[in-house]
């Protein structure tokens, strides 16, 4: 059995490795984030917390949504997790994939799971072979963290989860995809109250109320809702298209389109979430009330009589009988 095991608590920045100061059981750490993707009609919709939770404070204003530039395209990449190591990934990532030409969907994916894979390998290195299956585990448990790429290949949009250190790339199979904490919910949220090819100025408003909900009832998750979008380049109009250079020879001119990839503005993103704070509080309400008065006319009068004093059942399999008379 182990017993050096290694604890976040480290020497990271000034090292580029998690060299541990001290061998000791520490607690599992859970995630600290909400990331949440919808593709809508000609976009796909980013969204996320900015709460990031050390063991002395709690940061409110950290980006975890940045645009990742690559050869002939843009794409939105989002981190939930030990933000030490993820922030490095997407640093990492960002320099890798300025001269990136992907040729295939999986491309870009592959690319940062590679950049995962010499992560893994350099926080490993420092162990002894014996050791590697408790540091997994406990890198696992403590440091992991999630990768989120939202982009178009092809005028086709992808998500895709990659995470640390499982090294493991997961497509999104439906219109949306979600991760770190709160993510059952979240998913929950988006299968009641999203569509496929829904109408992105409603993608944008369901996405913040999703993390703006989840946040209400998960003390790990919130700070002001961060959003990206990128657009689908066939979507993108003429005018922008003229800011382009001319395709160069033997490339048809939408290959050379570039995705428009931004963040919406802090101030933006406040007004959309008091806007659906207010929706879905009043909608509540409305759907509480509903909800007690169809249940009353549906069950209230059968209720009454399986719980009448005439009847009761020692074994609920049985038809219940009348009480006998005292």
């Amino acid at each position: 059995m182990l017993t050096n095991v290694l604890s976040p608590e480290t020497d990271f920045e000034s090292t580029g490795k998690i060299v541990p100061l001290q061998f000791r059981p520490k607690q599992k750490r859970k995630p600290v984030t909400l990331i949440v993707g919808i593709v809508c009609k000609d976009q796909i919709v980013i969204a996320s917390d900015s709460r990031t939770t050390f063991p002395s404070h709690i940061q409110e204003d950290t980006k975890k949504i940045s645009v990742l530039e690559f050869k002939c395209g843009k794409a939105l990449v989002a981190h939930a997790g030990f933000t030490a190591l993820s922030g490095d990934a997407i640093d990492i990532l960002t320099q890798r994939a300025a001269n990136f030409d992907p040729k295939h969907f999986r491309d870009l994916p592959e690319l940062a799971q590679t950049v995962l894979n010499e992560l893994y390998v350099r926080q490993a290195s420092v162990y002894k072979e014996s050791q590697r299956d408790s540091i997994h585990s406990f890198m696992r448990d403590n440091v992991g963290f999630a990768l989120i790429l939202a982009f178009f290949h092809e005028r086709k949009p992808y998500i895709y989860t990659l995470n640390f250190p499982m090294l493991s790339i997961e497509k999104a199979t439906t219109h949306f995809a979600a991760t770190g904490q709160g993510e059952t919910l979240g998913a929950y949220l988006m299968k009641e109250y999203t569509d496929p090819g829904m109408d992105s100025e409603l993608g944008i408003a369901v996405a913040v109320y999703v993390v703006e909900t989840v946040g209400k009832h998960d003390k790990t998750v919130g700070g002001p809702t961060r959003v990206g979008i990128v657009e689908n380049p066939s979507h993108i109009s003429a005018a922008d298209a003229l800011a382009f250079p001319p395709p160069p020879f033997g490339l048809h001119s939408y290959e050379v389109l570039r995705e428009r990839c931004y963040l919406l503005s802090e101030n933006n993103v406040a007004e959309i979430a008091s806007v659906v704070t207010k929706v879905g509080a009043a909608m509540k309400q409305s759907q509480n009330k509903k909800l007690k008065a169809e249940l009353r006319r549906q069950s209230e009068k059968k209720i009454k009589k399986m719980l009448g004093d005439d009847y009761y059942s020692d074994e609920p399999d049985k038809k219940p009988r009348k009480k006998n008379p005292p």
